[in-house]
């Protein structure tokens, strides 16, 4: 598995919906809540410029989340901002079952780098698994936001 890095974020506009979901339930939130966004993009003719993504605005029994996707800012859709800031990024390749321990190693190495997180974390999800049917190759990117 590739090695964390820092790297500084620009700011970006992003559709997001908001979902609350138990955890045995997220999976059928993702796909349900990715088709509504892409649906509602489709039909507002906005086109996405960047992978979709899912920030965890908090975690544990239940999960409160943002499922978005990168727009421009003259959307014709309300936009949020992601932040501009610092971040931790971890490359992680393969099954999503496996994105739970790759966090946690990211959460790790922020510590044993002496920096702690500043905000909600997000997944970033490079490969589509509808065009790649093969979860080994899939690839996701982990962005944790840190503290100046």
């Amino acid at each position: 598995m590739p090695q964390p890095e820092l790297i500084d974020l620009a700011a970006t506009p992003a559709v997001v919906i908001h979902r609350t979901a138990e955890a045995s339930r997220l999976t059928e939130v993702f796909d349900e809540g990715f088709e509504s966004l892409y649906t509602r993009l489709a039909a507002a003719g906005v086109a996405p410029t960047g992978a979709a993504f899912t920030r965890y605005l908090s975690v544990g029994e239940t999960f409160e989340l943002e499922l978005g996707v990168p727009t421009s800012q003259d959307s014709s859709i309300p936009t949020i901002e992601l932040p501009e800031c610092q971040v931790a990024r971890l490359r992680y390749v393969g099954p999503y079952e496996g994105l739970r321990e790759a966090c946690e190693r990211l959460f790790e190495w922020i510590a044993e780098y002496g920096r702690r997180p500043s905000g909600p974390f997000w997944e970033s999800y490079v490969t589509d698994p509808r065009t790649e049917p093969d979860p080994a190759k899939r690839i996701t990117d982990i962005y944790v936001p840190l503290a100046g």
